[in-house]
């Protein structure tokens, strides 16, 4: 009796565990069937939803709005020449705003090879038929003189006519020039031999203020030693000439206008006639003026 009774519990269990598995199959079988009618219809859609929206003249692109900007003024070169930026995207005709792709168009933007005057780019849609791209520009620094490129901060070389400072006879004075022995004429392209100069100009920018105030004219680059930086100081017009080290120019160019400023402000209160300045010893800066006026100044002061 006991055997019987094992042999019937053993027949039980396994026609559990064969109807369990049997349901499993099934129900794997629905959920692929499913899973493959799910991936059709998504096709489908997605196959038909480009022609739809061709086919929709709410969609077709009629309006494309650029705004361009840049860190010292709204005065921008893109935004007066719309045309030419929609040329060099080759965006013809009335594409379908389905049709562009936002990303490539941002990519060809920010291609400095390009474009070397745009650093950043955005492009997006506005349904139902917009297209808004907006660029930031590079802000030049300086001319590179006996070249069309000005440099920016970065030592980007920067297509002339393309910035805000395309006309350069009207931002002559405002920006400074910097000369180098062999000029390059290649835009979108970083030149960081003209990191000293550009950091001479940035340094000297941050560090005016109220109490004097030196504005550069020209930075010529002599390598590998020196640079010679022309400017003015104040408003009567005087130029002045300093030499700068270019050797740890990263280290020491703030000490080197910190001690200029200072020597320009002691020479202005004794009335002294100081022009040329040189920087190269160490923070110190030796001068030289106007031997006369100084004899002069020396006697009415009692000095000898």
């Amino acid at each position: 009796m006991a055997d019987k009774s094992k042999n019937t519990d053993r027949s039980g269990g396994g026609g559990s565990r064969q109807s369990r598995r049997d349901a499993m199959i099934w129900l794997a079988a629905v959920l692929s069937v499913a899973v493959l009618i799910a991936i059709g219809i998504a096709w489908g859609i997605l196959s038909a939803l480009p022609r739809c929206f061709d086919e929709n003249p709410r969609m077709v692109m009629r309006r494309i709005e650029l705004t361009s900007r840049n860190r010292m003024s709204d005065r921008c070169y893109w935004n007066n020449h719309k045309g030419e930026l929609i040329r060099r995207l080759e965006l013809y005709g009335s594409p379908s705003l389905w049709e562009i792709d936002s990303g490539e168009l941002r990519r060809k933007l920010e291609d400095p090879k390009r474009f070397s005057s745009i650093q950043r780019a955005r492009v997006y849609k506005e349904l139902p038929d917009t297209l808004r791209i907006e660029i930031t520009e590079r802000t030049p620094v300086a001319f590179i003189r006996g070249s069309s490129l000005v440099v920016d901060e970065n030592c980007m070389l920067i297509t002339r006519r393309e910035t805000m400072v395309a006309d350069k006879n009207k931002w002559r004075g405002e920006v400074p020039d910097i000369s180098v022995p062999a000029p390059k004429e290649t835009p979108g392209v970083q030149d960081m031999s003209l990191a000293p100069a550009v950091a001479l100009i940035k340094e000297v920018d941050n560090k005016n203020g109220a109490d004097i105030r030196i504005k550069i004219i020209e930075v010529g680059l002599q390598p590998p030693n020196r640079m010679i930086c022309r400017f003015r100081c104040g408003n009567d017009g005087t130029e002045y000439r300093a030499v700068f080290p270019i050797r740890h120019y990263e280290k020491k160019l703030g000490i080197q206008v910190l001690a200029l400023r200072t020597a320009l402000i002691k020479f202005r209160e004794e009335g002294l006639d100081r022009r040329e300045f040189d920087l190269s010893f160490d923070g110190q800066v030796v001068s030289k003026g106007n031997k006369a006026e100084d004899e002069n100044n020396n006697r009415r002061k009692g000095r000898y």
